[in-house]
């Protein structure tokens, strides 16, 4: 990771630190959750593993069988269910991958408009549409707690927390609902919503980098690939078939056009360049 990615995840981090942890104990209403925010702030740049340890969290702090979330868009024509998932391991809990959920679907239109999550008691009694409630009683699911998730832009996602038929049946609690509220709209969002900020700047700074290599000669690329992979001056200078002195030139200049300002930089900016972050794949 370059140095300008890691001072912006730095910057995202210490924003996120005040605005949840630093001003008081009133910004995350349920205290136990404090400790679950300090967790997701080291992994901003992994939305993945956001969304991995906050649905673990929240399956172990709800005592439910499955909770499940992912990234969307009210607009998007469907909502895949168990983009990230997380199981009750006793049970045989069905996983909730492969349904397609229509997101225009009245229920579903509901969530996306409400400001707070939505308790469906009863799934055989709610209002989802009848190909989505075949599909949620194909799997078990009896009651869920659904809530749509908000960034600074506008809806980000969507998190649910599921109760499988065959365990003791139960309603849902007002401290159940108030851990649910308080860890999806106070935690998972804001913490999410900045993770994509991070990935939305990852992918601006290289392309930014992308540009900046165009403006290298075909043998300036050459020699400061060389010279990434750790080779000397002398060593280029021989594979090239070039004097060293022409060698020192052609860094010179770039590291000029790239505004790098030592041959180390050069090397950490080509190393970037040459081994992409996973996460943009």
């Amino acid at each position: 990771m370059g140095s300008s990615q890691a001072e912006l995840i730095y910057l995202r981090q210490r924003k996120l630190r005040k605005l949840l942890l630093d001003n008081g104990i009133h910004n995350i209403s349920h205290r136990p959750a404090r400790e679950l925010a300090a967790e997701l702030l080291l992994f901003l740049d992994d939305p993945n593993a956001l969304w991995r340890i906050g649905t673990e969290w929240l399956l172990k702090s709800l005592n439910v069988e499955r909770v499940d979330g992912g990234f969307a868009r009210p607009s998007d024509d469907l909502y895949f269910p168990g983009q990230t998932e997380s199981i009750l391991e006793v049970g045989g809990v069905p996983s909730l991958r492969g349904i397609k959920v229509d997101n225009f679907d009245t229920a579903v239109r509901l969530i996306w408009l409400a400001k707070h999550p939505l308790v469906f008691a009863d799934i055989k009694e709610s209002r989802f549409g009848i190909g989505l409630k075949r599909d949620l009683l194909k799997i078990g699911t009896e009651a869920k707690l659904v809530t749509a998730l908000a960034g600074s832009r506008g809806p980000i996602g969507l998190l649910c927390a599921d109760r499988v038929q065959g365990r003791r049946k139960r309603s849902w609690s007002g401290k159940e609902y108030d851990i649910f509220s308080s860890v999806a709209l106070q935690v998972l969002a804001p913490v999410l919503d900045a993770a994509q900020d991070v990935t939305r700047d990852k992918s601006a700074c290289r392309d930014n980098m992308h540009d900046a290599l165009g403006l290298l000669t075909a043998a300036e690329y050459d020699v400061a690939v060389l010279a990434a992979k750790g080779k000397s001056y002398k060593e280029i200078a021989r594979t090239k078939s070039r004097s060293i002195h022409t060698i020192d030139h052609q860094l010179r200049s770039v590291r000029r056009k790239l505004k790098l300002s030592s041959q180390a930089k050069l090397v950490q900016y080509f190393n970037q360049a040459s081994n992409p972050d996973p996460f943009f794949h």
